[in-house]
């Protein structure tokens, strides 16, 4: 069961796409921080009026071609870049919330699924030794039979019992192979 927990904790999807979206909104939250801070823009142009340039290099094009720049910008209330790193880091929360109640959600189908899926073994066995001891009780009959010591009813009787126990392991087997494959389902094993 340890193994199965832990190969589920690592590798089931469902705690993927919860990591996935972690990581999508860490990167959320980065980009509202950064739309917090200012902005500075340096800004170069070379200014001609024709299209070819560089046609004539040997000519003095480059002495007062050019125009200079800066741009600051700064958001004057920070109120809506603070909301916005806060709603991010909310979501972020309450993703983290999720994965983790999805994660004990696993843990706890896997815990239930195995123990049934542990009785219902050992039920089948039980019930297989049952059953070759009914089978040696039927040929016992069987043998009374022939003898003359018993009677139709009573090998009858005998040989419902065989028939009913193998029908209820029948029941059994196919309980215990869905258990088995919801325990798989469960920890993420089953695609």
């Amino acid at each position: 069961m340890d193994e199965l927990l832990s190969v589920a904790l690592s590798n089931h999807p469902k705690l993927k796409t919860f990591s996935y979206k972690l990581d999508w909104l860490r990167v959320e939250q980065q980009l509202k921080f950064q739309e917090m801070l200012p902005k500075l823009d340096a800004k170069a142009n070379l200014l001609n009026k024709g299209y070819n340039v560089f046609k004539n290099v040997n000519t003095n094009f480059l002495e007062n071609n050019y125009k200079f720049g800066i741009d600051f910008s700064m958001p004057l209330r920070l109120s809506q870049g603070r909301g916005g790193f806060r709603e991010t880091k909310f979501k972020v929360a309450e993703t983290s919330m999720e994965r983790n109640q999805a994660q004990r959600d696993i843990e706890t189908k896997i815990t239930v699924y195995y123990n049934e899926t542990y009785t219902l073994r050992q039920q089948v066995s039980l019930m297989e030794q049952a059953l070759v001891n009914y089978q040696r009780l039927l040929s016992g009959e069987l043998a009374r039979f022939e003898i003359g010591e018993s009677s139709l009813f009573i090998v009858n009787t005998r040989e419902n019992k065989v028939l009913e126990l193998q029908q209820k392991l029948q029941e059994t087997k196919t309980k215990f192979y869905k258990s088995l494959a919801a325990l798989q389902w469960a920890s993420g094993q089953l695609k």
